[in-house]
């Protein structure tokens, strides 16, 4: 496993949170009030909440076993 390679989950949850918090404070700013660090914040919950949740199911789906 690359230690740079999506394959990674450190590497994969990093990107999410960073991807989820930059969605939400840009959406923050300019769609709705203009405010920054409470949508930011926001986004990288999200972000974090998807990501362990995406690995969970992945090292379910690993371990599963086939008929």
């Amino acid at each position: 496993m690359d230690i740079f390679s999506l394959e990674n989950p450190w590497v994969y949850s990093t990107i999410i949170v960073v991807l989820w918090a930059g969605i939400w404070g840009v959406l923050g700013v300019f769609v709705f009030d203009g405010v920054l660090v409470a949508p930011v914040i926001t986004g990288a919950f999200g972000g974090l909440a998807f990501a362990l949740v995406f690995q969970y199911l992945r090292r379910n789906e690993e371990n599963a076993t086939g008929p």
